[in-house]
């Protein structure tokens, strides 16, 4: 090639500056295919115990815990009854409302959602992938590693977003469709429903959606509504309405006065 040549010249740029760029391309996609396969090799590798214990940890938990007192009031398909409720330090309830059997699950439903905010066990490490489906929207399945137990879990990412638990002659399935964040970023369920099957004739009994509602006070995150809506194989639905205002934590001197 003539160098002096300018229309050589501009041909020799053209040429070299579509080398680079292809060049470029090149090493851009490699660097792509690099990260892709990393991330597909950290969600192969990630063992089945070490995502029970991502979700173990990503729960929102009371440590430390004052209790606290709250009013309450209480609805069932639009007949409603008020009263105030407190929590020990323990989670121990303390309920105080006009006393009506058609309001008994009252204290069950609030001991479920206490229960489930002070639990300090483990993490559950008896645990194995229940199949290779590493793309299900609700995330990997898995499965208890005794033979004598049929639970199993789905997680994604740090949510254990079903649980899965045979019980006689039923079996049921909570499914969480949407948490919230608390501000240390720990996750609190707030859409799930639970869905029961007879095991024999594999038919529906009973579905239940549930919506919790959160507040902050001090360093805790604490209930405000509670609402679920049942339906029945029988064909009835019933509308349950828990809501909690005016929470104060408790001190000391209050705990000392509940006991």
């Amino acid at each position: 090639m003539n160098s002096n040549c300018p229309r050589a010249r501009r041909r020799w740029y053209s040429r070299f500056r579509i080398d680079v760029l292809s060049l470029g391309l090149v090493a851009f996609a490699g660097f792509l295919a690099s990260l892709t396969q990393g991330n597909d090799r950290d969600r192969s590798e990630i063992t089945a115990v070490a995502l029970m214990q991502r979700a173990h940890d990503g729960r929102a938990v009371w440590k430390k815990f004052p209790g606290f007192r709250a009013d309450i009031r209480v609805s069932v398909d639009g007949k409603q009854v008020t009263g105030s409720l407190n929590v020990s330090s323990k989670g121990e309830i303390e309920l105080s409302m006009p006393d009506d059997e058609s309001f008994a699950w009252v204290k069950v439903s609030l001991r479920s959602v206490v229960s489930h905010r002070m639990v300090d066990t483990d993490a559950i490490q008896g645990v194995a992938f229940a199949d290779d489906q590493v793309a299900h929207p609700l995330g990997r399945l898995l499965k208890s590693a005794s033979e004598s137990d049929h639970s199993q879990w789905r997680i994604q990412n740090d949510v254990m977003t079903e649980v899965h638990r045979e019980h006689g002659k039923t079996r049921f399935i909570i499914s969480v469709t949407d948490v919230v964040r608390t501000d240390e970023g720990k996750h609190l369920p707030k859409t799930f429903d639970v869905t029961t099957w007879d095991t024999a004739t594999g038919r529906i009994q009973s579905s239940r959606q549930v919506l919790n509602e959160w507040t902050r006070i001090g360093k805790f995150d604490l209930p405000t509504r509670l609402m679920a809506a049942i339906s029945k194989e029988d064909g009835t639905r019933r509308v349950e309405q828990i809501e909690l205002s005016r929470h104060e934590l408790l001190s000391t001197a209050d705990v000392s006065a509940i006991r």
